[in-house]
């Protein structure tokens, strides 16, 4: 029901698409967006490479971990905040995927005085790999 902010998937997505199919020659491509300023993305001997804005996290309190983890039905371990989202840091894959998220409360959760627009869950999966999900029922 609502725009988002930044959509880095399709921002990769459309820069494939140009640098692939539409410009081949080109290396690089920039993209002006409403509300996340210019997105780049440039070729490199791997695949593809995406300029983001920052957004610096900020480590919750407990109290925050406590009301994150009964509202995604998960004991959370630490909370970091940011501009819009929260994201819940967990002790393993098992918890990420076996998390039950109230989508009312998710809804409803502030963090810091501030609503929450959406929440992620993740947890390290040993050496490079994580295991995420993302929820985001206060946007409509």
């Amino acid at each position: 029901t609502r725009e988002v902010r930044l959509c880095g998937h399709a921002t990769l997505a459309a820069g494939h698409v140009v640098l692939t199919h539409r410009e081949p020659a080109r290396e690089r491509v920039a993209f002006r967006t409403r509300e996340a300023g210019v997105l780049g993305v440039v070729r490199t001997p791997d695949g593809y490479a995406m300029s983001l804005p920052a957004d610096i996290a900020r480590v919750g309190s407990d109290d925050d971990a406590a009301a994150l983890g009964e509202a995604l039905g998960v004991a959370v371990d630490t909370v970091l905040w940011g501009i819009d989202d929260a994201v819940a840091v967990v002790g393993s894959p098992d918890r990420v995927r076996g998390c039950a998220p109230d989508p009312r409360r998710l809804a409803a959760l502030t963090i810091g005085g501030r609503t929450v627009r959406g929440v992620g869950i993740t947890a390290h999966d040993g050496d490079d790999r994580i295991v995420s999900r993302a929820f985001y029922p206060a946007y409509g």
